[in-house]
């Protein structure tokens, strides 16, 4: 994403706090968005449509802070389905 030139800033891995709960795989965090990652599209699937404000992709999951404009959702979302091809 940063590549990408989208705002990163404040990385920080946030697994061990945020996975427990809702049984991801990694979880990091920066001040736009958080970055999920599930074992499988299913799992994924289940947590981004009971969680509001989220982008699911095969078995990530993106998390964004209710101040990311629509606009600056749709670059994180391309930059997500990209990297999955």
């Amino acid at each position: 994403m940063g590549a990408a030139g989208l705002a990163v800033a404040n990385q920080q891995d946030v697994s061990k706090q945020k996975c427990p709960d809702i049984k991801c795989l990694e979880a990091v965090e920066t001040d736009p968005v958080t970055v999920l990652v599930f074992s499988t599209t299913g799992a994924a699937e289940g947590y981004a449509g009971a969680t509001p404000g989220t982008f699911q992709a095969m078995n990530i999951v993106l998390q964004f802070v209710p101040s990311v404009s629509a606009k600056d959702r749709g670059a994180y979302e391309q930059v997500v389905n990209r990297a999955l091809m």
